[in-house]
């Protein structure tokens, strides 16, 4: 984590800015602003109706605002020009704003405006200029427009289109550029009222009771901080270094975190997010955990770490445990294990994107792992799946092992394509001499044609002039004669012209009647200088290929594949490997290479039978592997005498080994009988269960529907291969993990896999009870929970179960069944999900099933959940603001209200940038009375109240001026 220095933007630098914005205080009628396009449900209806009240935005006649059509250059400076309270026509508010130097003078006012030109004109119009503290995280922004966009981001009024991208080419729409706009202000407002927003890099020293000790100081903490920085999590975050954001002296955002506190064996240290979210974490400590948080950027875990726990974590960005001395700006795509000791990392109900070991590692996950890159010694896996093992420069003695099922394994990939990259660039030089040697001579043979011709022609012409000139000649035949001579001298220069060198003699083999010109031939400097370029290149050519050669043989190592692993295709490039030991309860599905027959046994040294299913050469030829001698071929001979010395036998004939279906047959009669039970009423077959009650077991019928079908497909196959064996050639490349295999023992294999698995399809508890509580909760409204308490998931559930209650009151159902109900929900409630004011409950997960022959995943019935809105009740709004004496006033409010004592007001005066503070003292049903921290004004016109609970709240809709009647 860098130590960025402090930004500050304090009341003094956005005055003026916020002069420009607001103008001059002038009454406005409001504009119409019942648009029949724009709901309250969409994103931007609040700040479409803000901008089109003020009338700074307008509607089409038709009554629509059109939210979503794209916004041009003109549309966004008629916006901007009410923004700056700009009195004019539209040609005039154009000109003005281009005068200004906020819109381009070179764009097309009718052009959409992309997101890069929207981000410049806002931050030109509001002055935004970024701090130079904030690093942009997209990597999409080009050069041009980092400034415009670094000052949006860093101020909150925009947020990308994703974690690593803005998309500044994508035009904006309407309702986009309302938010934009409206966000954009309420920075400036708060800037102007003396509100200091600091970024910073700080070292905790303690947390205690809320607060957050820095440097021998203590900080208040906000509420959406709170959820990592509090006592829960103390002893994790000492000396821990965080990237935060501080406004009026209270940490309101953490943006990333270090952490340097280790825990002990049995003992770790806890970081609990509390279901939040956190942009970058590094773990520089041992013996730490990590749970209930979602990671919008990275995880990265440097190499001090010994065992590490990730309990319900989502890395959204990229998971990195590495050498505590990598750069934390390093690219970050793939979760890294580079570390010589080793490492045990604990994974439970956690996802990541990807995984890549350098050293000696210990994975334990319960979850399938998408893609795993093993580049160390030493790799144990214990998970459900990897979906691809890629299996990167392997050092002598390299081990994988552990218990997993594993889609595809690739060894040493990256070793194919440094070869094809190595002998593309071989082929580029070789290629380039044989042009050079090529133009050379072709250059030649075009300058003796040439000359030849016009050598021919000059001996004619010259011939007719000397004629002429022995003859009295007549007027005509002087003119013929000066005709001859001009072009007899143009080729002549013709001739000079072809000289590219002076003073050359004319070779030996000179046609007869050429005059010796110069430059005909290359010289003996410039014909050195040629033969020293092609040295050069065929010098390099033969480095090439001598290190083609050499990185072949260094790439030569031993491998060992231990533990319980079920590989489906085992992929190796001929120069990748020299021996690979397999355990005994290692399987292989299919192995696939380029290399012969012989050599593969070689490699696989101490194969047992049955170990290897399948060999598929890179042509997609695919026979069963067998790890004893060849028997003889139809011929009577025991060896195939040099015409298959490359082991992959495509030549004349059809030497194929016929697949055996034996288990496949089996398969297809167990199946049929599953299917005939399920059929005579086994378990009930139900499309969702909705309908089969809790305590009755059933099976989804797109169960059965695909086990009918695959027994179809399974007898078809039989068939097929009972004809003989058929040549199946596809085309399959050893460094494309996108595999396409021969249809032959593989395909039959993974048939009888696929029936097996739809047979174990285990029986679902009935749903029904799940169903009435989605049916009398979904899409209802929550309006029970007062203003003053907290949205916790707590309350959230009390609200939802007296709802369910009030609900039983019109639905026929027993007093046991109902108890049935609510214990069912109960077991939801630590799962209920809240955002904003939607509030989401998990019912019951999808049950999916995946196919083991496409890898393609159907979902077998769906998942369901109960989404719920919760309504507040209409806000608290001061009405009157009363003096009581000279330390306390009175504040009524248009409600009743429920406000306890000892809750702290604060208080802003017109032409004050200090505000004042103050606790409450007593209330009644609407008012409460304020104890003030200092002398109560006489006169005071107020402009904001709010409540320490309800930061950034103003409880007043329009300032206020109280005045003490006493005086």
């Amino acid at each position: 984590m860098k130590n960025n220095k402090l930004f500050i933007v304090a009341a003094s630098t956005v005055v003026g800015v916020s002069t420009i914005i607001t103008g001059t205080s002038t009454t406005v009628e409001a504009a119409t602003t019942n648009f029949s396009d724009v709901q309250e449900t969409n994103s931007h209806y609040a700040a479409i109706m803000d901008l089109a009240q003020r009338n700074i935005i307008h509607g089409f006649p038709d009554g629509t605002f059109k939210p979503n059509e794209f916004v041009t250059f003109k549309q966004t400076a008629k916006i901007i020009a009410g923004i700056l309270n700009l009195d004019a026509s539209d040609e005039q508010e154009w000109a003005a704003l281009q005068a200004a130097g906020l819109m381009d003078s070179t764009v097309n006012p009718n052009d959409s405006i992309t997101r890069n030109d929207m981000a410049k004109v806002i931050a030109k119009s509001l002055g935004l200029t970024p701090s130079g503290s904030v690093s942009i995280p997209f990597t999409d922004v080009m050069a041009e427009h980092q400034q415009a966009v670094a000052a949006l981001f860093e101020y909150g009024i925009t947020k990308g289109t994703s974690a690593t991208t803005f998309s500044g080419d994508k035009f904006v729409t309407r309702g986009q550029l309302a938010s934009f706009i409206v966000r954009a202000e309420q920075f400036i407002k708060r800037a102007s009222t003396d509100t200091n927003i600091a970024g910073a890099t700080v070292t905790v020293e303690r947390i205690h009771n809320n607060k957050i000790t820095i440097e021998g100081h203590e900080w208040s903490i906000g509420k959406n901080a709170k959820t990592i920085l509090n006592d829960k999590n103390a002893a994790a975050l000492v000396n821990a270094q965080l990237d935060v954001i501080v406004v009026n002296g209270e940490i309101t955002e953490v943006l990333a975190i270090d952490l340097h506190t280790s825990g002990q064996q049995g003992a770790k240290v806890v970081l609990d997010g509390g279901n939040t979210s956190i942009g970058n974490i590094a773990v520089h400590a041992d013996f730490v955990e990590l749970k209930n948080m979602v990671v919008t950027a990275d995880l990265r875990v440097t190499g001090r770490a010994t065992h590490l726990a990730l309990n319900q974590l989502k890395v959204k960005g990229e998971l990195l445990l590495e050498e505590a001395e990598a750069s934390r700006t390093a690219s970050l795509t793939k979760v890294a294990v580079i570390n010589e000791n080793p490492i045990s990392v604990e994974m439970t109900r956690s996802e990541l994107v990807a995984l890549i070991v350098k050293g000696r590692a210990f994975i334990n996950s319960d979850s399938p792992l998408p893609v795993v890159t093993h580049l160390g010694s030493n790799l144990q896996i214990i998970a459900p799946s990897v979906s691809i093992l890629n299996w990167e420069s392997p050092p002598e003695g390299s081990q994988l092992s552990g218990t997993a099922t594993i889609g595809t394994v690739v060894i040493g990939a990256e070793y194919e394509f440094r070869l094809q990259q190595m002998q593309k660039q071989l082929e580029a030089s070789q290629d380039f001499l044989r042009e050079q040697q090529q133009l050379q001579e072709q250059a030649k043979k075009a300058i003796l044609t040439k000359i030849s011709d016009l050598t021919t022609e000059t001996v004619g012409l010259q011939q007719q002039i000397n004629d002429l000139t022995k003859v009295k000649r007549t007027p005509a035949q002087d003119n013929q004669l000066a005709l001859l001579r001009q072009k007899l001298q143009q080729i002549e220069n013709e001739l000079l012209s072809l000289r590219v060198l002076s003073n050359q003699p004319q070779p030996s083999n000179n046609p007869a009647g050429i005059p010796n010109l110069p430059g005909l031939f290359p010289s003996v400097e410039q014909t050195k200088q040629i033969e020293e370029i092609i040295r050069q290149i065929q010098e390099a050519s033969r480095k090439q290929q001598q290190q083609n050669e050499d990185f072949k043989n260094l790439i030569q190592t031993a491998l060992q594949i231990n533990g319980t692993l079920n590989i489906g295709n085992f992929i190796v490039p001929s120069p990748a490997v020299s021996t690979v030991t397999l355990g005994p309860d290692v399987r292989i599905n299919n192995v696939m290479t380029d290399i012969s027959r012989e050599a593969l046994l070689a490699m696989f040294s101490n194969v047992r039978q049955g170990q290897i299913k399948t060999l598929t050469s890179a042509k997609g030829q695919q026979t069963p592997f067998n790890p004893t001698p060849l028997e003889a071929t139809d011929s009577g001979s025991s060896s195939n005498s040099g015409s298959s010395s490359g082991g992959n036998n495509t030549g004349g004939g059809n030497t194929t080994t016929p697949v055996d279906t034996t288990t496949l047959k089996k398969m297809i009669s167990n199946a049929k009988e599953r299917h005939a039970a399920l059929q005579n009423g086994d378990h009930p077959i139900s499309v969702n269960g909705f309908d089969v009650p809790q305590a009755q077991q059933w099976l989804p019928k797109k169960a059965t529907d695909e086990l009918q079908a695959a027994i179809t497909e399974a007898e078809a196959m039989v068939t097929k291969a009972a004809q003989g064996p058929m040549g199946y050639q596809r085309v399959a490349s050893l460094t494309n993990t996108n595999i396409l295999l021969a249809n032959t023992q593989t395909d039959i294999n993974y048939m009888a896999e696929k029936l097996e698995k739809l047979m174990n399809i285990q029986p679902i508890n009935g749903l029904k009870e799940i169903a009435t509580i989605q049916r009398l909760l979904n899409d209802k409204e929550i309006t029970s929970i007062p203003d003053i308490e907290e949205m916790t998931e707590g309350r959230v559930y009390e609200a939802i179960e007296q709802m369910l209650r009030d609900e039983f009151e019109q639905e026929p159902l027993t007093v046991e069944e109902q108890e049935l109900i609510v214990a069912m929900l109960r077991e939801f409630k630590f799962n209920i999900q809240i955002i904003d004011n939607q509030v989401t409950i998990p019912l019951n997960e999808a049950i999916s099933y995946t196919d083991p022959v496409t890898g393609q995943t159907s979902e077998l019935v769906p998942a369901i959940s109960a989404q719920l809105t919760i309504v507040q009740p209409l806000p608290l709004v001061i009405n009157e603001v009363s003096y009581v004496d000279a330390e306390n006033i009175r504040l009524t409010f248009t409600s009743n209200i429920e406000i306890p004592e000892g809750e702290q007001f604060i208080f802003m005066i017109n032409d004050s940038l200090t505000p004042l503070y103050g606790t409450v003292s007593s209330s009644t049903d609407n008012s409460v009375v304020i104890r003030i921290d200092g002398p109560v004004p006489l006169f005071a016109t107020f402009v904001h109240i709010e409540r320490e609970s309800k930061p950034e709240y103003n409880l007043l809709k329009e300032p206020f001026t109280m005045e003490n009647t006493n005086v």
